[in-house]
C-alpha cells in the first residue's frame, strides 16, 4: 500500500483488530452523511427542538429556531435525506420527528433533555 506509513508503536496484532472493527466503506460512508446533517448551526438546533418536543410541525419549528420556514424545510429535508429524520403529514401540517438514529447521534454531539423530561407536550394535553 503506497504512501501508508509502516506500524511504529504498536503490535501488528493489536493494529490489525483495531483495523477490523473498523465500519464497512457504505457504513462508514451513511454515518458520515449523518453526522454532516448535524454540522449546520441551523440543523443542530432544528434536532434539538425536536428531540425536546418528539414530534414537532415545520411551523412550530421554525418559531422556535426563530428561522423562515422556507429555510427549515430546506434543511429538514437534508436531514431527512441523511435518514436523522422523518416526517408525515397530517393534514397541511408537515410534522417531523428524529430517527432512531438522529437521537442517538445528537446523544454523542449534545446531550440534552428528551421530551419526557421535560412533561407532556401541548398536542398530548388537548
Amino acid at each position: 500500500m503506497d504512501g501508508i506509513s509502516a506500524l511504529r508503536v504498536l503490535p501488528e496484532a493489536h493494529a490489525q483488530t483495531i483495523r477490523d472493527l473498523q465500519p464497512a466503506g457504505e457504513a462508514l460512508s451513511g454515518r458520515a452523511r449523518q453526522v454532516a446533517a448535524f454540522a449546520d448551526p441551523t440543523r443542530l438546533a432544528l434536532a434539538i427542538a425536536l428531540r425536546a418536543g418528539t414530534e414537532v410541525c415545520v411551523c412550530d419549528l421554525s418559531w422556535i429556531v426563530a428561522r423562515p420556514v422556507q429555510l427549515v424545510s430546506h434543511h429538514l429535508g437534508k436531514m431527512r435525506a441523511a435518514g436523522v429524520v422523518s416526517s408525515r403529514k397530517e393534514g397541511r401540517l408537515v410534522m417531523c420527528t428524529l430517527t432512531p438514529d438522529g437521537v442517538q447521534l445528537l446523544e454523542a454531539l449534545a446531550p440534552g433533555p428528551s421530551a419526557a423530561a421535560l412533561g407532556p407536550s401541548v398536542r398530548a394535553q388537548a
